[in-house]
C-alpha cells in the first residue's frame, strides 16, 4: 500500500515538473528573438559563417513555424515565436550574401550603419539604396564611426557620434533612422542618455538574451550573436532557449 501511494507521489510530482517545464518554454517563446550577424561570406575561412549556413538557419525557422518581424513591431507588440534578424557593420558581404537570400524568403532585416567607418569591406551606397528599395530592409546607425564610445572624450564628441550619425543617415537616404546599436557592445548610462535624447527610440546591445520588454528597457534591449563558433545544433539549442 505504501510503495503504491508513493508510486503515485512520485508520478504526480513528475507530471507537474513536466506541465511546469512545458509552460514556462511556451511562455519564453513570447520574448523575440532578436539575432544579429556580422561576418558571413563564401571565403573558407574559419571566422566566418557561409551563407549556406545561414540559409540553413533561415529554412529551420521557418520550419518551425517563427515569424520574421521587424523591430519596431516587436517593440510595439508581443507575438508569439517572434524573430528579428539584425546585421551589424555594414559589410559588402552582407548586401552580397545576406541580402539575395532575405529576398528569397521575403524576410525583413535590420542593418546597422557607421556611415564614416573605414573600411574598404562596407556596403557602397549604391548597394544601400537597393537594399531599402526592396522595403524589406531597414537601416539604424551604429554610431559615425564604429568606435568605443566611452573613450571618447570630451563628451560633446560622444553626442556627434550618436546624433550626427542619424542626422547623416537620414538625410543621406531620405529615411527615418529609429534604431541604434552601440559599436563593439560598449555602452554605460550616460551613453544611453545620449541616444535617446538623440531621438532614437531603441538601442540594441549584445547581451545574448530573449527580449523581455518587462526586463529590459528601449535602450538595452538584448540581442543573441551568431557566429562561426554557433554550430547548427547550438543554434537550434540558442533558438529553442532563447539565450547563448
Amino acid at each position: 500500500m505504501q510503495t503504491t501511494l508513493f508510486c503515485i507521489l512520485i508520478y504526480f510530482i513528475f507530471f507537474k515538473i513536466k506541465k511546469h517545464l512545458a509552460f514556462k518554454s511556451t511562455r519564453s517563446y513570447y520574448y523575440p528573438r532578436i539575432l544579429v550577424y556580422e561576418n558571413i561570406s563564401d571565403k573558407k575561412n574559419s571566422k566566418y559563417i557561409t551563407p549556406q549556413a545561414f540559409e540553413k538557419q533561415i529554412i529551420y525557422l521557418m520550419k518551425k513555424k517563427f515569424r520574421f518581424r521587424k523591430l519596431d513591431d516587436a517593440i510595439k507588440k508581443r507575438q508569439y515565436k517572434s524573430i528579428i534578424l539584425t546585421f551589424d557593420k555594414g559589410l559588402a558581404s552582407q548586401y552580397k550574401f545576406v541580402f539575395p537570400i532575405l529576398k528569397k524568403y521575403n524576410i525583413p532585416g535590420l542593418f546597422y550603419l557607421s556611415p564614416k567607418y573605414q573600411n574598404s569591406k562596407k556596403m557602397t551606397e549604391h548597394n544601400i539604396v537597393e537594399m531599402l528599395n526592396s522595403r524589406l530592409i531597414e537601416i539604424g546607425s551604429s554610431a559615425m564611426h564604429c568606435v568605443n564610445l566611452q573613450t571618447l572624450l570630451p563628451a560633446k564628441n560622444v553626442i556627434k557620434e550618436i546624433l550626427y550619425s542619424k542626422i547623416f543617415l537620414e538625410k543621406k537616404y531620405g529615411i527615418i533612422c529609429n534604431h541604434f546599436s552601440y559599436p563593439l557592445n560598449i555602452y554605460d548610462y550616460k551613453i544611453t542618455q545620449v541616444v535617446q535624447k538623440s531621438g532614437y527610440i531603441s538601442a540594441a546591445t549584445q547581451d545574448g538574451k530573449s527580449y523581455n520588454k518587462n526586463k529590459y528597457d528601449l535602450f538595452e534591449i538584448p540581442r543573441i550573436k551568431i557566429d562561426s563558433d554557433v554550430s547548427f545544433a547550438k543554434f537550434k539549442k540558442i533558438i529553442k532557449n532563447g539565450k547563448l
